[in-house]
């Protein structure tokens, strides 16, 4: 195991102009509705608001950039599948299976975020590069990582190929552990962190979504990592209860976000194992995980870095 931390207190972003159901990507994301109400950016901001509140409220610091309207990204809210960061001073950008998905790409919100935070990155690494050869991984999306022990855990589907893996294992030195999984419908489960989270000492997963021949040696990489599991059904997975974060408070206290219709979803003895470890943070997310497939994790990027 790593001094590196599994969990920080800072993160990112993004405040969506115009959310919408993303026509890109519906072929692939099983969670996601074709319809979206008349006002659904404007109920979708409302819930982006409620949840920064809901941040800010138990001492973590959001860093909040607006959406540019410009570049017409239904998805924007989501900006864990573009960017992630890393405290040895990395900051990733990746490559997106939808083609206006790639418009989200603004490395310029780098150097934004070192005024903001004072955060340093002194290495990007740009995967963005491998759309050219059919290849892609959208962040911790795709890849859910156990920061301490450097192991990534991947579901592969459309939008998180080997070659995909490969790169970010090569650029970031982590080890990638994967695994197929079924979205229940015929298809792969679209991102790994839809049915996975990773705390201090624990991971959140939906075991039943894994195939069989898959599932004992994911078993043991999580013993090899530590990690006590807590499982959850496959009807949990749908109402987004594996899309959780953990994080830490400014003053080190561990908390655990998700979406009001996750914490909804679990029995109350999952709830207490949860609630031993740390203190759930919650926000009523519908619009956003309806038109985008996506919920509380998705819409956080994980702030690491050097200096500060």
């Amino acid at each position: 195991m790593l001094s590196t931390a599994r969990t920080t207190d800072r993160v990112l972003m993004i405040r969506p102009s115009h959310a919408a159901s993303n026509p890109e990507t519906l072929e692939s994301n099983a969670f996601q509705t074709r319809a979206a109400p008349a006002d659904a950016a404007a109920r979708a901001r409302v819930e982006f608001d409620e949840m920064v509140e809901a941040l800010v409220g138990a001492g973590v610091t959001v860093h909040v950039f607006d959406d540019d309207p410009e570049r017409d990204t239904p998805d924007a809210v989501f900006p864990n599948n573009w960017l992630s960061f890393h405290d040895d001073g990395v900051a990733t950008l990746y490559p997106m299976f939808a083609p206006n998905r790639r418009r989200e790409v603004r490395p310029e919100l780098i150097d934004r975020l070192t005024l903001a935070s004072g955060l340093r990155w002194p290495r990007v690494v740009d995967l963005t590069p491998l759309v050219d050869r059919g290849a892609f991984i959208e962040g911790t999306g795709s890849v859910v990582l156990d920061r301490a022990y450097r192991v990534a855990f991947a579901a592969r589907s459309p939008r998180t190929t080997d070659e995909g893996l490969v790169a970010f294992s090569e650029a970031l030195g982590y080890e990638v552990v994967a695994f197929d999984a079924s979205d229940g419908g015929g298809g792969s489960v679209y991102h790994t962190n839809v049915m996975m989270a990773i705390g201090d000492g624990f991971v959140v997963c939906c075991m039943d979504s894994v195939a069989v021949a898959d599932r004992d040696r994911l078993n043991s990489a999580f013993d090899a990592c530590g990690l006590e599991i807590v499982p959850i059904s496959e009807a949990q997975r749908d109402a987004f209860a594996g899309n959780m974060l953990a994080l830490r408070s400014g003053s080190g206290d561990p908390l655990l976000v998700m979406s009001s219709r996750a914490f909804g979803s679990l029995s109350s003895d999952q709830r207490r194992a949860l609630e031993k470890r740390s203190r759930v943070v919650s926000a009523d997310l519908e619009t956003i995980e309806a038109i985008g497939g996506g919920s509380a994790r998705c819409m956080i990027c994980e702030v690491f870095g050097v200096g500060g």
